[in-house]
């Protein structure tokens, strides 16, 4: 009972903490307590039992559904998964539903992530042209330059400055050659920094090493967004502190 109210989920009798069953057994009058002989089906009926006396719903195929739900509108809108994983289990309080265990919670998450990011592959499928998958394998051919791209140069030299401008406008062009595909998806500005992220991270091998192009697709066109959001910030930081200069 004192797990359950402290974790809202169960745990088996070979993980109690020794000094936690000790305690429990002096505060019921007894001098020395073990759980070696905790039998299933008596563990099954005390969970029942404590479940009801917390007036919660235990986890079955029937709150699988509504977790799932959660954990797919969280990831549209915040996709880092710790939080997402933090989440799932504040809806469970929320819910007074009984907390899955860290290996089928993490199940769900990870079979939520595949299913958005399958839904997203289908859409890039359905709004990418020859020409557009055509402008993303010169631009990966161009290993160096995509490189160089990643940079983001803070100096504030006029001829930094300079440098940093037209970089923008490189992902102001690939932006706009990809407006529509990127409308599209309709990511947050979240989900298409983790997307984008990967790229930033990544050697321009790891990327072509995808068999499938619209995945790598989805990668780039997150990249171009959130890098030209950034450089955007960036330029306009700067551009202020030399108005105020």
């Amino acid at each position: 009972l004192g797990y359950f109210k402290s974790h809202g989920k169960f745990f088996t009798a070979d993980q109690f903490k020794k000094y936690d069953i000790d305690y429990v057994g002096r505060s019921l009058g007894y001098q020395k307590s073990s759980f070696q002989e905790y039998p299933r089906l008596l563990s099954s009926q005390h969970r029942k039992k404590i479940i009801e006396l917390q007036s919660w719903i235990p986890f079955d195929d029937v709150q699988k559904e509504k977790i799932v739900s959660h954990i797919n509108w969280v990831i549209q809108n915040q996709i880092v998964p710790r939080k997402v994983f933090l989440s799932a289990i504040d809806f469970c309080w929320i819910n007074k539903i009984e907390v899955p265990s860290y290996s089928a919670l993490s199940t769900l998450i990870t079979d939520a992530y595949n299913v958005f990011e399958r839904s997203l592959i289908e859409i890039l499928s359905k709004n990418l042209t020859t020409v557009h998958h055509e402008k993303i394998r010169s631009l990966l051919s161009s290993s160096k330059s995509f490189t160089l791209l990643k940079r983001i140069n803070q100096s504030v030299r006029p001829m930094e400055v300079k440098g940093s401008v037209e970089e923008f406008k490189i992902f102001y062009y690939y932006f706009n050659a990809f407006k529509k595909p990127i409308e599209a998806l309709n990511l947050s500005d979240q989900a298409t920094e983790y997307f984008g992220t990967w790229v930033q991270k990544a050697k321009t091998g790891q990327l072509s090493s995808f068999t499938d192009k619209n995945k790598i697709a989805l990668h780039i066109l997150c990249y171009i967004k959130n890098r030209l959001y950034l450089r955007n910030d960036f330029l306009m930081d700067i551009f202020l502190k030399t108005v105020q200069s």
